[in-house]
């Protein structure tokens, strides 16, 4: 898989024109035992931060970017790695990961260094373990759909320390996240129905500027009976900043938020096949760490497609 984006604001992620994917994949022992390696973008092998587990519409709900400040590799930037998924009885299922860390820097240096995204092991990069277990159910005939899950991630590339000034090792990130849909609308097609959700992050404030993100959603899967495949959805979040980063904005005589709490309505329509369009409202109370920028209320699109 190839991938294009541009983005008019820099901070949002990089230009790139780059490989998404080229992996393999195997499943054995009946499906008990999934295997994929290649360059890989684990945001959607791991955690589950896109809304309702859509790639349509997960971007325009808030979600956190702890995964990807520890170093977990997102589109359009891909890296070496290595998945294992094992499928116990009564949906339960433990995946374990190897991959090479995204810079530490972010996905804007990343492109930058590597313009087609394969190189192998750029220089100052270390290795990310994720480990993460969970149970997940589909919605049938005798139970709605319910996905719990947890994992840890353990980083050994060097981080700047924000604390002390210097870099540092072991950057890591615990999570647990759940998604459980509470009424079905239709009896012939289950998955369609409302559904509540939330997320709960940490990381070492000493190395990642976002130490702690807790999030609170809503979301509706074919709110209207005609369109089987739009997706409606609220979600609240609450991102706190590190206490380090605002010990060095105190020093440089600046103004700092101590968190940022935000709440994003959308509304995901398709178009055709594999088209989507999604507009949203946003409104965020602490936008940035420093200076201290007032409230923001931002209108957003989304225009994707897939083939």
């Amino acid at each position: 898989m190839g991938t294009i984006q541009k983005i008019s604001w820099n901070a949002g992620g990089p230009n790139a024109i780059e490989f998404g994917n080229i992996s393999y994949y195997q499943s054995l022992f009946h499906g008990n035992l999934e295997l994929k390696g290649g360059y890989i973008d684990n945001d959607f092998e791991y955690v589950g931060t896109a809304i309702g587990g859509q790639a349509s519409s997960g971007s325009l709900g808030v979600f956190a970017s702890l995964p990807f400040e520890v170093g977990m590799s997102y589109l359009p930037m891909t890296t070496p790695a290595f998945n294992a998924n094992i499928h116990y009885p009564h949906h339960i299922y433990t995946k374990l990961g190897v991959q090479r860390s995204m810079d530490p820097k972010g996905g804007v240096t990343e492109a930058a260094r590597d313009t087609i995204g394969l190189r192998f092991a750029p220089k100052g990069d270390g290795v990310l373990t994720i480990y993460e277990a969970g149970y997940q159910h589909e919605a049938d005939a005798h139970d709605h759909q319910m996905w719990l899950r947890g994992g840890y991630m353990y980083n050994t590339t060097h981080f700047t320390n924000n604390r002390t000034g210097g870099v540092s090792t072991n950057n890591r990130l615990v999570y647990l996240l759940a998604d459980r849909q509470l009424w079905q609308t239709d009896r012939a097609q289950r998955f369609r129905g409302l559904y509540a959700g939330f997320t709960a992050m940490n990381a070492p404030a000493q190395q990642n500027a976002y130490s702690q993100y807790y999030e609170a959603r809503v979301y509706m899967r074919a709110p209207f009976h005609s369109r089987p495949a739009d997706m409606a959805s609220i979600v609240s979040s609450h991102t706190t900043y590190s206490p380090f980063v605002k010990y060095q904005a105190v020093a440089a005589h600046q103004t700092y938020w101590n968190s940022a709490t935000s709440l994003t309505g959308s509304y995901t329509f398709r178009f055709a096949r594999g088209v989507y369009f999604s507009p949203g409202l946003s409104y965020t109370n602490g936008p940035e760490i420093t200076p201290r920028a007032k409230s923001s209320l931002n209108l957003l699109t989304q225009f994707g497609v897939f083939f």
